[in-house]
C-alpha cells in the first residue's frame, strides 16, 4: 500500500505563502518528481496547466494563480489591487491580472480571474500594482463613485500624492472618469474622504453654496464639515461607516451643548437623489445663521428649490 506523501516544510511554508497556490516549477525545484507531481495532484485542483490549488481557494488564492499563471513580472490591478491597498472595504469578484501575456480567463471560487497584456510596476505580496496605477485602471471597469471612494482614501491616507495620480493620467492615452480624477487632484480636496462627500461637495459647487471646513474638530470630536461663522455643522452617513446612529445623536447633542452647533446630517439619497433640495435646505440653514450669499439654481432645480 502507497503512503500518502506530504509536501516538505519548504514547499509547506511556501504554499501557505502563496494562499495555497504552487507551479510545477516550484514542485519541481523543491524536489519533486513530475511522478510524485501527479500522484499528490490527484488530491489538488488544477485551474490551469502548471498551476495547482493546494487547500480550498480563497479571494487570495485566485489572486495568487491569477500572478503565477501570468509568470514574471505579473501584477494583480484594478479593483482588486484598489483592495490589497486596502482603498476598498469589499474584495471583488473579479480580479484582472496585468503581465506580459494576453492568456484565458480562469474561475477559481466561483471568481473571475482575467488577463490584460499590459506592463505596471509591483510592490508587495501578492504583486499589486501601485496605488496610482491601481486607481486609474480601475476607473476603466468602474463607476465614478468607486473611483473617487478609492481616490479620496488614497489622498486622505497618504498612499499617493495628487501630483503622481495627475502624471499617471496624464501618460494614458485614454483613461475614463479623467475630468473626475483630475478635477478632485487638482483643487487638493483634502478632507474629501468618500464618494458621499464627493457628491456632496459638486451639489454646493453647483448650487453656488459656500464649502465647509472638512474633517475639522469639535469638542464633541471630528465633524465632516463645519460652517464656523455660522454654527453649523454638517455630517454625511454612508451606511458602511455610519453603523452607530445612537452614538451620532450623541455627538449632534455634545456639539450643541457645548459649542451651540446645529447639525444637518444627510444621507446618500438626500444627496444624490433629492441634491436641489438638500442644496436648498443648506441654503436656509445658511441663511438663518448669518449667511448672505445666495443659492444658485441649477439646470434641474425646481422653482421651490430656493426661498431666497
Amino acid at each position: 500500500m502507497r503512503h500518502r506523501q506530504s509536501l516538505s516544510p519548504r514547499l509547506a511554508t511556501l504554499a501557505r505563502q502563496q494562499a495555497g497556490v504552487l507551479t510545477t516549477a516550484q514542485l519541481l525545484d523543491g524536489g519533486l518528481t513530475h511522478r510524485v507531481i501527479h500522484r499528490m495532484a490527484q488530491e489538488w485542483q488544477q485551474p490551469c496547466r502548471g498551476v495547482y490549488l493546494t487547500s480550498e481557494p480563497s479571494w487570495e488564492t485566485a489572486a495568487w494563480a491569477g500572478i503565477l499563471r501570468a509568470g514574471d513580472a505579473a501584477v494583480v490591478t484594478g479593483h482588486a489591487a484598489a483592495y490589497l491597498h486596502k482603498l476598498i472595504p469589499d474584495p471583488p469578484q473579479s480580479i484582472v491580472i496585468a503581465g506580459a501575456k494576453q492568456l484565458a480567463p480562469l474561475l477559481i471560487g466561483g471568481r473571475l480571474v482575467s488577463f490584460r497584456r499590459i506592463s505596471r510596476a509591483g510592490m508587495g505580496s501578492p504583486s499589486r500594482a501601485l496605488v496610482e496605477a491601481a486607481i486609474v485602471d480601475m476607473a476603466r471597469d468602474g463607476g465614478e463613485d468607486d473611483v473617487v471612494a478609492a481616490l479620496a482614501c488614497a489622498l486622505a491616507e497618504n498612499k499617493t500624492t495628487a501630483e503622481r495620480v495627475l502624471g499617471e493620467v496624464g501618460g494614458r492615452k485614454r483613461t475614463a472618469h479623467s475630468t473626475t480624477l483630475r478635477t478632485l487632484c487638482r483643487q487638493a480636496m483634502k478632507g474629501i474622504e468618500s464618494a458621499l462627500e464627493w457628491r456632496f461637495h459638486q451639489v454646493l459647487v453647483r448650487h453656488g453654496l459656500p464649502i465647509p471646513e472638512r474633517q475639522t474638530r469639535t469638542e464633541a470630536g471630528r465633524v465632516d464639515g463645519l460652517y464656523r461663522d455660522a454654527g453649523l455643522v454638517v455630517e454625511l452617513d454612508g451606511l458602511r461607516f455610519h453603523n452607530s446612529p445612537g452614538r451620532d445623536a450623541m455627538r449632534d447633542n455634545e456639539n450643541l451643548i457645548a459649542s451651540e452647533l446645529h447639525t444637518l446630517r444627510y444621507v446618500w439619497g438626500n444627496v444624490v437623489r433629492d441634491a436641489c433640495s438638500t442644496a436648498s435646505q443648506v441654503e436656509r440653514a445658511l441663511l438663518k445663521w448669518g449667511w448672505r450669499g445666495e443659492m444658485r439654481r441649477c439646470r434641474v432645480c425646481p422653482p421651490e428649490a430656493s426661498t431666497n
